[in-house]
């Protein structure tokens, strides 16, 4: 792949980013991931931020963010 992939082992980056949250299914409360896409430009900086992931539509949903 021509950019690094991490292995965020120990939540450390998730923590920075603010998607390391308390979640809740069938009552039963954990810790877990929000899935979120954070669009970084060529000069490192998050430009967008998508928090409502459509899974099923996502390259669509990047795409309308970056059209804005």
């Amino acid at each position: 792949m021509p950019f690094p992939i991490i292995a965020d082992t120990d939540q450390k980056i998730v923590t920075q980013f603010g998607v390391w949250v308390a979640k809740s299914m069938y009552g039963r409360n954990y810790m877990g991931i929000a899935r979120t896409t954070f669009i970084i430009d060529a000069k490192g900086t998050i430009s967008h931020i998508i928090e409502k992931v459509d899974t099923k539509n996502h390259t669509a949903q990047i795409l309308a963010t970056l059209a804005q």
